[in-house]
């Protein structure tokens, strides 16, 4: 994930990234926090199905108080309460 999250973070042709499925815990969601934080083409992320919790989820809201570009964001079936 670190690798995938620094090739987007200055992309200007993705829009839409599916990691449904990933394993991704809070831990690796830091790294989509940056991700969201520097990179202005992503409008669809699907995060369903991860094992991302509560302090994941954090990370990801105070990035998307920054991000205007995001428009979609599941995050069904993960650990969040």
């Amino acid at each position: 994930l670190p690798h995938l999250v620094e090739g987007l973070r200055s992309n200007s042709t993705v829009k839409v990234l599916d990691l449904h499925g990933n394993r991704i815990t809070d831990l690796r969601a830091e790294y989509l926090e940056m991700l969201l934080l520097s990179n202005s083409t992503l409008s669809r992320l699907d995060l369903s199905d991860n094992r991302i919790g509560d302090v994941g989820a954090q990370n990801l809201g105070t990035a998307l108080q920054r991000n205007c570009t995001l428009t979609a964001l599941d995050l069904g079936g993960t650990h969040i309460t």
